[in-house]
C-alpha cells in the first residue's frame, strides 16, 4: 500500500499534512532508478510547503523508495553534527566536515545574551541551499517560542526539542510552529530529564516526532549519575530504543560523546550503541563523523547476504511461501527479512547499495 498525505487533528490546526497510508499514491516514481542522488540520499521530511523541491514536485529529502517492501521509507541522517547557532563561520564551514545533518545549536552553545543575534544568524544559515540535513536545536520554556518564530519559516529540515517532560512539550511546540505560520516540522525530543523516562512511548507516538534522542550528559545531572559507567545507562538507553519501536518511529539517535580526541574509542562504543538498537549518532566535533559512519556501514559480505535473503523472501511471496529456506540453508521468516531490509537502508544510507 502506497503513502499519500491526510489530514489529523493537528494537521487541520496548523493547515498542514503528514504521511500516512491509503489508496492514493504519492506524485513520484516507483523506479528508484528515475530519481536523483539527491532524492536518495540527502533528508529531511514529508510536509506541504512552498519549498522549491516540494514546488517542484521531488522525493521529499530523505525518502527513498523500497523496492522490496513496495513502499517509501524515510532515509535517517547518520551523523548530526552539533555547530554553535551564533558562528556563522563554523555553520557555513560544518556541511564540508561530512555529516549527514548540521544542527545549528541555540540552546547549549550560545549564551543567553547572544540568543536573539543566534537566531538571525541561524536564519540566514537556513536561507542558502545545502546538500546536507539542516536542523536547529531551540531553547526549552518561554525562549522556546522566539526561536520557532525566527527560525521555523526558514523551514529547517526539522527541530530538536531539548529538556522534553512529556508529550504535552512536543504540543507547545506545535502551538508556537502555528503561530509563526509555519508548516509542521519532523521534532526530535531529547530525552533528559528524568520525568521524560517514564513517558517515553507518549513521547515517542506524539504528533510529528521522527525519532528520539537520548542526552545522557544532562540526564545524567538531573539523576546524579555517573555517566562514564556503560551498565548505569543500560536499562535506559534500551528503555529508549524500545519506545521507538512500539511507537513506530525511526530509531533513537545515540548521545554525544566528549572523546573527540579518541576516535578508536569512540568507534568502540558507537558500535555498542548501534548494537542496543540506535540508528544513529550525535557528534560535537568533525573527528566524530568517519568512526560514526564506519560503524553503520555494513561490510559487502552482510549487504549481499541482505540482498539475498530479501529476493529469496520476494520470490517466496509470490509463491504463497511464508517461511523458506534461504541460499544458506537456514530459514527465512518475516523477522529474517525484516532485518535483511535494515541492512540494506544502512547500505543505501553509506551509499554502497
Amino acid at each position: 500500500m502506497m503513502p499519500h498525505l491526510v489530514g489529523d487533528a493537528r494537521c487541520e490546526r496548523l493547515a498542514t499534512c503528514h504521511l500516512s497510508f491509503g489508496q492514493a499514491p504519492l506524485p513520484f516514481p516507483a523506479d528508484p532508478s528515475t530519481r536523483s542522488t539527491t532524492d536518495r540520499d540527502v533528508s529531511g521530511s514529508l510536509r506541504a510547503s512552498s519549498h522549491p523541491s516540494h514546488r517542484a514536485g521531488r522525493l521529499p529529502r530523505g525518502r527513498s523508495y523500497d523496492a522490496d517492501g513496495d513502499r517509501w521509507r524515510y532515509v535517517a541522517a547518520r551523523s548530526y553534527l552539533f555547530v554553535p547557532g551564533d558562528r556563522s563561520d563554523m555553520l557555513a564551514k560544518a556541511v564540508g566536515k561530512g555529516p549527514d545533518a548540521v544542527i545549528a545549536d541555540l540552546e547549549d552553545a550560545v549564551h543567553p545574551r547572544g540568543k536573539e543575534a543566534a537566531r538571525h544568524v541561524t536564519a540566514d544559515w537556513l536561507a542558502g541551499e545545502s546538500p546536507v540535513e539542516r536542523w536547529v536545536r531551540v531553547n526549552s520554556g518561554d525562549t522556546m517560542r522566539a526561536d520557532v518564530a525566527m527560525i521555523a519559516p526558514a523551514l529547517p529540515d526539522g527541530i530538536l526539542l531539548p529538556k522534553v517532560r512529556t508529550a504535552t512539550d512536543i504540543d507547545v511546540l506545535a502551538v508556537a510552529l502555528d503561530e509563526a505560520g509555519a508548516t509542521i516540522l519532523p521534532v526530535v525530543p531529547l530525552i533528559e530529564t528524568a520525568l521524560a523516562l517514564f513517558h517515553l512511548l507518549e513521547i515517542a507516538s506524539a504528533d510529528g516526532v521522527a525519532r528520539l534522542m537520548l542526552g545522557e550528559i544532562d540526564l545524567a545531572a538531573d539523576l546524579g549519575l555517573d555517566e562514564s559507567s556503560a551498565s548505569t545507562w543500560l536499562p535506559i538507553r534500551l528503555d529508549v530504543v524500545a519506545a521507538s519501536g512500539a511507537a513506530g518511529i525511526d530509531a533513537p539517535i545515540a548521545p554525544v560523546s566528549p572523546a573527540f580526541d579518541e576516535p578508536d574509542r569512540f568507534l568502540a562504543e558507537t558500535r555498542e550503541l548501534l548494537a542496543l538498537g540506535f540508528g544513529s549518532r550525535a557528534a560535537i566535533h568533525p573527528r566524530q563523523i568517519e568512526p560514526i559512519h564506519a560503524a553503520l556501514t555494513p561490510d559487502t559480505a552482510k549487504v549481499v547476504a541482505a540482498r539475498n535473503i530479501i529476493a529469496v523472501a520476494q520470490e517466496a511471496a509470490e509463491h504463497g511461501r511464508g517461511v523458506v529456506r534461504g541460499p544458506d540453508g537456514d530459514m527465512i521468516d518475516e523477522a529474517v527479512v525484516r532485518r535483511a531490509r535494515r541492512i540494506m537502508d544502512a547500505a543505501r544510507r553509506a551509499g554502497i547499495a
